[in-house]
C-alpha cells in the first residue's frame, strides 16, 4: 500500500513552498487575528503576560513557523529526491536512507505539528489549553492525506501505468488504515471533550460552550456523524474497502468534513 501511493505524497510534498507563501499574510494579518498580539489585553492577566514573555509573541511566532516549513522542507526535499535516484538507478540502498529518514522524520512530524498547532490554531484563545490538542492534529493531518492519497489513487489507478500495479487489496490496505485514523481522531476528540466535561472548569469550558450552542452545534453534531460515525460503519465493510469507486466517494466525504471541522474549531 506505501509503493502505490508514494507518488502521490511525493507530489503533495512539493506544494510546500506555495503552502510557505501562502502563510505570508496570516503573518502580516497577525495582530487582526491573534488576541495575543494586543500587549495591553495580555497584560491584565498574570498568566497571559506570562505566556506572552516567553511563548505568545511575533519573533516567536514567525521563528518557529519558519522552523516548520524549514523542517518539513528538508524531508520532503530528501525524500523526494532519493525516490527518483531509486527510480533512476534501481539501487536499493536509497530503500534503506528514505526508511533511516522517516523514522526520526515521523517523531519530527508529531512534535512540529504540535507546536504548530498551538502557534496557529489554539493560540486563537489563548487563555484556553488543552494537552491533546496537538496530537487531534497530527490525526486530522494524517486522515486528510490518506484521503486525499486513496481519492487520487482511486481516480488515475484505472490508467496506465498504475493500471498494472493497483490492486484492489491495495485499496483495502488504505481502506483498514483510513479507518483507523477515523477511529484515532475520534478518541482523540473525544477524550478531549471528556475531560473538559467531567473537569467543568471555567477557563476550559470557555472553548466548548459557543462551540456546541445553536448553529455551531449542528454542525459539530454534522462532524459526529459524517467524521466518526458514518465513515466507522461503511469502513468495517470488507467489500467496500476493495472497491475503488465506493471509497472514492467516502475519501471525498471525509475531506469535506475535514474542512468543516477545521472551520468549526477556528471560526
Amino acid at each position: 500500500w506505501g509503493l502505490v501511493i508514494r507518488r502521490v505524497l511525493e507530489a503533495a510534498t512539493r506544494t510546500l513552498p506555495l503552502v510557505a507563501v501562502l502563510f505570508l499574510p496570516i503573518i502580516i494579518g497577525a495582530h487582526d487575528i491573534y488576541p495575543w498580539t494586543h500587549h495591553e489585553e495580555m497584560s491584565k492577566t498574570p498568566a497571559l503576560a506570562q505566556k506572552a514573555r516567553l511563548y505568545l509573541n511575533m519573533p516567536g511566532f514567525v521563528g518557529r513557523a519558519v522552523l516548520y516549513f524549514a523542517l518539513w522542507g528538508t524531508l520532503a526535499y530528501l525524500l523526494n529526491k532519493w525516490s527518483w535516484e531509486q527510480d533512476r538507478t534501481a539501487e536499493r540502498r536509497y530503500t534503506k536512507r528514505m526508511s533511516m529518514l522517516s523514522a526520526p522524520g515521523i517523531l519530527i512530524f508529531v512534535l512540529t505539528v504540535t507546536f504548530a498547532s498551538v502557534d496557529w490554531a489554539m493560540s486563537l484563545n489563548p487563555e484556553w489549553f488543552s494537552t491533546i490538542y496537538g496530537l487531534l492534529f497530527v490525526a486530522a493531518w494524517s486522515l486528510s492525506a490518506l484521503a486525499f492519497s486513496i481519492a487520487i489513487l482511486a481516480m488515475v489507478g484505472r490508467s496506465e501505468p498504475l493500471a498494472r500495479v493497483v490492486r484492489p487489496n491495495h485499496f483495502q490496505d488504505l481502506g483498514k488504515l483510513m479507518l483507523a485514523f477515523v477511529m484515532l481522531w475520534a478518541y482523540f476528540s473525544f477524550s478531549q471533550y471528556l475531560i473538559v466535561w467531567s473537569g467543568n472548569l471555567p477557563e476550559e469550558i470557555q472553548w466548548y460552550l459557543p462551540r456546541v450552542s445553536g448553529g455551531w452545534g449542528a454542525i459539530a453534531l454534522s462532524v459526529i456523524i459524517f467524521h466518526f460515525a458514518l465513515p466507522f460503519m461503511l469502513l468495517l465493510s470488507a467489500s467496500l474497502k476493495r472497491n475503488a469507486g465506493k471509497l472514492l466517494i467516502l475519501a471525498i466525504v471525509i475531506l469535506v468534513i475535514r474542512l468543516i471541522d477545521f472551520f468549526w474549531m477556528i471560526a
